[in-house]
């Protein structure tokens, strides 16, 4: 184990995995932190959560994948947060759990295109075998329907010597992942950071030592509970998955994904008795096993380690109850939580589909404004274009007059708000 020290004063750290080991927790704080930590020298680039925009363009991936309309990842977005890293001259944070399963020939194109002077990686760890229902969850929450016990099954039989190993094994191939980084960047520019259960301050605490940000610049408090849900309330999410299998990604994305399953784990408390998801003790036996693989494998790379390696491979007691059982009702809060999430995601739909028209309304009155007064359109010498949060293009300084036109076009469109919407949160 070594001791976290700062990094150089210009380093770009590249958080980079893995899934479900306090990843929304930390990008939640350093989020919330923007504003102090760059008068403490350091960025934490853009205004999202996380940079998993970025991370879908480097490794091409689709979100939404399986329903009509998933979203193309955009290779400007790794473009403009790699340009906003290199003109910071102080230190940089940027994460995406996401960017596990960058290919080489991208992970190399990452690291060029960032200074291979300036990068440092590093990757958060906690027992493997804790990941089965956490990850199984996640998998919930963007239209699975395959049963928890089911997929369990799956994923012990995929550890069988020649089986083929599916998305969650390749995400969490830590040996294959953390050799590809080390072998770029320099065994001694990875640092694994072990999760500790006995000290919850770990994480937060090694990451502010890295960056050399002193205590209190990033609120633990602005951290994302993301808890677990209940076993009740994943056959809930199960059943409408099953139900909503035509709907495109949009819709699904904000009726139910950020809708109905948001809300219902933000909103309400399970009672103690409500029943947890279970695991079979073989199986958890077995993850562990393989957590134990892999942690010999890693120790051998030679990359910086701040905690315990071998919690990957710990052993995990499995609760009381039936792996195989499903639960046959649902409670009432989590039904109410569930319906009213799916009508604010809606909402939510309908006010963003408006806000894209208005848009367009926008850009067309000011293209015929433009086109009437004689100014030049898109392309060399073009006015600005208006479009969401942005303002009308301003009378050029020949006096056209075409921002007054745009902008009293713009005045006579009703309202990008609407009424009765409420924001998301």
């Amino acid at each position: 184990m070594t001791p976290a020290t700062p990094l150089p004063a210009d380093a770009i750290l590249l958080h980079l995995g893995f899934h479900k080991t306090g990843t929304t927790a930390l990008q939640s704080m350093f989020a919330d932190g923007r504003p102090r930590l760059i008068e403490h020298g350091v960025l934490y680039p853009g205004k999202r959560r996380s940079h998993h925009p970025a991370a879908m363009a480097m490794t091409n991936r689709t979100w939404g994948v399986g329903r009509e309309d998933g979203q193309d990842p955009d290779p400007r977005a790794w473009n403009r947060l790699a340009r906003a890293a290199r003109r910071h001259p102080g230190r940089v944070l940027i994460s995406s759990e996401n960017f596990a399963l960058t290919p080489d020939d991208a992970a190399a194109r990452m690291v060029a295109d960032l200074g291979a002077d300036r990068v440092h990686v590093v990757f958060t760890l906690r027992p493997v075998a804790q990941l089965l229902s956490s990850s199984w969850q996640q998998y919930l929450k963007s239209g699975w329907t395959i049963a928890y016990d089911q997929w369990v099954e799956q994923m012990v039989a995929e550890l069988e010597p020649g089986a083929r190993r599916s998305g969650f094994w390749l995400r969490n191939d830590y040996p294959a992942i953390v050799g590809r980084w080390a072998s770029l960047v320099g065994p001694q520019r990875v640092h694994l950071v072990c999760l500790d259960p006995n000290d919850r301050g770990f994480l937060l605490r090694t990451f502010e030592e890295l960056l050399g940000i002193p205590e209190g610049v990033v609120d633990p408090g602005a951290a994302d509970s993301n808890r677990s849900m209940t076993a009740a309330e994943t056959e809930l999410l199960r059943a409408l998955n099953a139900a909503t299998t035509q709907w495109d990604w949009p819709t699904y994305q904000h009726t139910i994904r950020v809708g109905a399953a948001a809300a219902m784990v933000e909103d309400r408390v399970p009672e103690p008795e409500e029943p947890p998801l279970v695991t079979g003790q073989d199986a958890l036996d077995r993850v562990a096993e393989r957590g134990r693989e892999m942690a010999r494998a890693v120790s051998g790379l030679g990359v910086v380690v701040h905690g315990d390696l071998d919690i990957l491979g710990e052993q995990v007691t499995a609760l009381d109850g039936d792996p195989s059982s499903h639960p046959g009702s649902v409670p009432i809060d989590a039904a109410v939580a569930s319906v009213l999430g799916a009508i604010r995601g809606a909402q939510k739909q309908a006010a963003d589909e408006l806000e894209a028209t208005m848009a367009e309304a926008v850009d067309a009155a000011v293209a015929r404004a433009l086109a009437e007064a004689g100014v030049a359109g898109e392309g060399e010498g073009a006015a600005p274009r208006s479009g969401p949060g942005s303002t009308p293009a301003r009378e050029d300084s020949a006096g056209t007059g075409a921002g007054r036109l745009a902008g009293a076009a713009l005045r006579r469109l009703p309202s990008r708000r609407g009424r009765g919407l409420r924001q998301e949160r």
